[in-house]
C-alpha cells in the first residue's frame, strides 16, 4: 500500500486562484455589494419618510393642541429646537450612507468591467449630463481601455432611452430635504412662538 502525501506548502507562498475561482469570488462579492446597496437604500427612504411624516405631523398638531396653554411658547420652542437638531444629525448620517453607496457603485462597476457586465455603467451613464463633451468624457473615464464599452456607453447616452429631467436627482433631493425642514421649523417657530418671544425682549 502506497501512501501519497501532499507536498507541504512553502512558507511565504500564497496559492493563486484559477480563473473560474476568481470569477466566482467576484460574483459573490457583487451579490454582497448589491444586497448592501439595497439595504442602505431602503434605510435612507424609510428614515426620510419618517422624518417628513413626524415633522409635518408636529407642525400641524402643536399649534392646535397647545392653544391657550400657558407653556405654549416654551413647548413649541423646545420641540422646534429638538427637531432641528435631529434633522441635522440625520443629515450627517445620510451623508455617510450616500458616500458608502457611491463606493459600492464604484466597486460594482469595477467588477462588471472584469465580467463584461453593463448594468451599473448604464445606470451611472443615465445620471450623466447630456452635453456632448460631457458624454465623451464620461464614456472615456468609465470605459478606460475597453473600446467596446466606450462605444456602447456613447451610443446609450445618445439614444432616446435616456431622457433629460429638469427635476433634481435622488441624491440631490436627499441633500436638499434636511435644509428644507430646518428652514420649515425655523419659520414655524417664528410664526407660533416668535411674536411672544420677541415681545418679551422688546
Amino acid at each position: 500500500m502506497v501512501l501519497q502525501m501532499e507536498a507541504p506548502l512553502d512558507r511565504g507562498v500564497v496559492p493563486t486562484q484559477s480563473e473560474p475561482q476568481r470569477r466566482q469570488s467576484r460574483l459573490v462579492e457583487y451579490e454582497i455589494l448589491d444586497s448592501f446597496w439595497v439595504h442602505h437604500h431602503q434605510w435612507i427612504w424609510l428614515s426620510g419618510l419618517v422624518l417628513i411624516t413626524l415633522s409635518m405631523f408636529g407642525m400641524t398638531v402643536l399649534p392646535m393642541g397647545l392653544a391657550g396653554h400657558e407653556l405654549r411658547t416654551e413647548i413649541v420652542s423646545f420641540v422646534s429646537l429638538i427637531s432641528v437638531a435631529l434633522t441635522l444629525i440625520w443629515w450627517g448620517m445620510l451623508r455617510h450612507m450616500l458616500n458608502a453607496l457611491a463606493v459600492v457603485q464604484h466597486r460594482k462597476r469595477e467588477i462588471e468591467r472584469t465580467l463584461g457586465m453593463r448594468m451599473e455603467f448604464y445606470l451611472a451613464a443615465s445620471r450623466a449630463p447630456r452635453k456632448r463633451e460631457r458624454i465623451r468624457e464620461f464614456a472615456q473615464q468609465e470605459a478606460g481601455d475597453d473600446p467596446e464599452l466606450r462605444a456602447d456607453l456613447a451610443d446609450f447616452l445618445r439614444s432616446i432611452t435616456v431622457r433629460q429631467s429638469f427635476l433634481p436627482g435622488e441624491e440631490a433631493a436627499w441633500n436638499v430635504i434636511p435644509f428644507l425642514f430646518v428652514g420649515a421649523w425655523v419659520v414655524f417657530w417664528l410664526i407660533v412662538a416668535g411674536p411672544t418671544v420677541l415681545s418679551f425682549f422688546a
